[in-house]
C-alpha cells in the first residue's frame, strides 16, 4: 500500500511560491531592458543628438521668421 501525500496551503508558506515567481519575473524584465539599452546605446545617442540639433535648427528658423515679421 502506497502512502498518500497530503499537501496543504500551510506547507507553501502562505503564497510564498507566488511571490518568489513574481520577483524573479520582475528582475527578468529589468534585465531585458538593460540588455536592450546596452545593445542599442549608440543608436539611441545618435537619435537624441539628431533630435536636439533639429530642434535648435527649427528654433533658429522660428526666431528668424519672427524678426523678419517685425521688420
Amino acid at each position: 500500500m502506497k502512502g498518500r501525500k497530503i499537501i496543504s496551503k500551510k506547507q507553501y508558506g502562505n503564497g510564498s511560491l507566488q511571490s518568489v515567481f513574481w520577483v524573479s519575473n520582475k528582475f527578468r524584465k529589468q534585465n531585458r531592458v538593460k540588455r536592450l539599452l546596452g545593445r542599442y546605446q549608440k543608436e539611441i545617442d545618435v537619435t537624441l543628438a539628431a533630435t536636439c540639433i533639429g530642434v535648435m535648427f527649427l528654433a533658429g528658423v522660428w526666431s528668424f521668421m519672427v524678426q523678419l515679421a517685425r521688420f
